[in-house]
Order: C-alpha cells, then sequence, then structure tokens
C-alpha cells in the first residue's frame, strides 16, 4: 500500500481506498462466517408457506456458503427445510424423483402451486359432487 502512495496516488483517491478495502477483506475476513452461514442453512425452514422467500434465501445462503448447487448435500439441505407432507407430495406426485437442487426446486413450486388452487377451489361455497369430481380430475391431469 505505501508504494502505491510513493507512487503518485493521493490520500484522498478513491482507486487507493478501493485497493485498501479489498486487501484489508482479504487479509482480515471473518472466519467464523461460513460456520454462521452454514448453521443459517441448517437452521433454515419455510415459514408461512412461502415458498418464494425460502427458495430465495437458501440460495443466498448457499452462494454465501460456497456451496455448489450440484453438491448432494445442497438438496438433503434443502428438502431439510421443507415441511414432510411437501416432500412426501413432491416424491409421490412426480413422475421422476428429482435428484438434483434444480430439479427439486421446479418440483417443489408445482406442488405449491397445486395446493394454493386446491386451497382456493376448496374455499368455494359448497361445492357440488361434480365440483369435486373436476377437483379431483385436476389435480390428476397436473
Amino acid at each position: 500500500m505505501d508504494e502505491r502512495i510513493n507512487l503518485g496516488y493521493t490520500c484522498d483517491e478513491e482507486a487507493l481506498w478501493k485497493k485498501f478495502k479489498k486487501a484489508f477483506t482479504d487479509t482480515y475476513m471473518d472466519i467464523a462466517e461460513g460456520v454462521k452461514v452454514d448453521k443459517e442453512l441448517q437452521e433454515l425452514h419455510i415459514k408461512d408457506g412461502n415458498i418464494n422467500t425460502y427458495i430465495t434465501t437458501f440460495k443466498k445462503l448457499l452462494k454465501l456458503a460456497s456451496y455448489a448447487k450440484t453438491e448432494q448435500g445442497t438438496l438433503k439441505l434443502f428438502k431439510l427445510g421443507l415441511p414432510y407432507g411437501l416432500n412426501l407430495h413432491i416424491i409421490n406426485n412426480s413422475f421422476t424423483i428429482p435428484t438434483n437442487l434444480k430439479d427439486y426446486i421446479e418440483a417443489t413450486c408445482q406442488q405449491q402451486l397445486r395446493y394454493s388452487v386446491f386451497q382456493n377451489r376448496s374455499h368455494q361455497p359448497n361445492p357440488g359432487p361434480k365440483t369435486e369430481i373436476s377437483l379431483v380430475l385436476l389435480m390428476l391431469e397436473t
């Protein structure tokens, strides 16, 4: 850093401070940060059925923890944060069981959409038998 000042940088130049900040963070990084992020990943669970927030937070923490999305452990962590029933429905309603994170996230979103459609239809006033049969057929088609 001293060399750079001697080579023509002034103390108020933005480039100097950016290089200083990078050198500082490279030298004095928080070694416990990875442990904290890993713990957050392990404790992360879907809240109030909000799948979008869960997926976004999971991906953000995954990146901070420097995990690859293709690692088998990432899929396990993702599944642990979902309710047991949702995991069960994903396995039971998939033509092929998702084996990677990308496919499991997609299957999770599809299952959540099915659940939302079912919830919306089941709250209609007094559906008749024909409506119930239509709803079952709709669920089977998807």
